[in-house]
């Protein structure tokens, strides 16, 4: 048994250290660590958390923010950003009966206040070269785009599902991944991005479940 998990582990940390960075999943939600980390090695430093941009800030994407808190959210991009600010603010604010809100809530409305803001994702990428990674969460038609501009800046990206909205921003994706193979990609679909999921991915991956 230990010999098959050794096994799965080394194929699954050689990628990851081969990429660099990975982007993983907490609970249907991402999480985007330097590999080290993921490898078990040694300690984490905050020179070590990664500079994340999320862009599509209401609904899923306060969400998926608030999973990334301990990386460094640099910038937030919306084209309503007063809608979004009211969001997060809300949300590290004393609710309607009086609890006080999560502790993720305030951490995620500190990181808001301090980084930059944008309503548009192209200036965003333009001015922040130090972005590392950026989190998709926009309305459905607008997932491709901002993913494509992402990648060929030399972003990692996750991308909320759907991931694209034709056959041909697909294809594009895809053509892009290619050509860029140090860079982390992930569809944010919560059934195949939990923690048991994606372990059984690295046991087919590792051959530990035989030929598949």
């Amino acid at each position: 048994m230990s010999k098959k998990k050794s096994r799965r582990e080394f194929v699954s940390d050689a990628g990851k250290l081969a990429l660099g960075a990975a982007i993983l999943p907490t609970d249907g939600f991402p999480t985007i660590v330097p590999s080290h980390v993921l490898s078990g090695r040694g300690h984490r430093t905050p020179s070590d958390a990664l500079n994340i941009a999320i862009v599509g800030v209401g609904g899923m994407g306060r969400g998926n923010a608030g999973a990334l808190t301990s990386e460094n959210l640099v910038a937030f991009c919306d084209v309503d950003m007063e809608a979004s600010t009211k969001a997060i603010v809300s949300g590290s604010q004393p609710g309607a009966n009086g609890r006080q809100s999560s502790q993720t809530g305030v951490k995620l409305n500190e990181a808001f206040q301090k980084a930059n803001k944008y309503t548009d994702f192209r200036e965003m990428l333009a001015k922040q070269p130090d972005i590392d990674a950026v989190l998709v969460a926009t309305p459905d038609h607008n997932h491709a785009t901002v993913a494509s501009h992402a990648m060929r800046a030399g972003k990692h990206v996750y991308v909320q599902k759907p991931l694209t909205y034709s056959v041909y921003e697909a294809r594009l994706l895809a053509r892009l991944a290619r050509e860029n193979p140090k860079l982390v990609t992930q569809l944010g679909n919560q059934g195949h991005s939990r923690e048991g999921t994606r372990r059984v991915v690295e046991w087919v991956q590792a051959g530990v479940i035989a030929d598949v």
